[in-house]
């Protein structure tokens, strides 16, 4: 895969390495965008089983 790479023309390294980034940056946007919404909703879930939990606990 390098070898092949390597023998493309400047131009051509140029725009694939250009597309790989492109590529890389999407992927950890998403990434950062999945965890920044998932967060709140772990925390909240947390918070209500929490609730749950002790509010199940003064009723037995």
């Amino acid at each position: 895969m390098y070898d092949r790479f390597r023998k493309m023309s400047f131009l051509g390294q140029i725009i694939t390495m250009m597309v790989l980034l492109f590529v890389a940056l999407t992927v950890v946007n998403l990434a950062i965008g999945l965890i920044s919404r998932l967060i709140p909703l772990a925390i909240a879930a947390a918070v209500i089983v929490g609730l749950l939990w002790l509010f199940d606990k003064d009723r037995k």
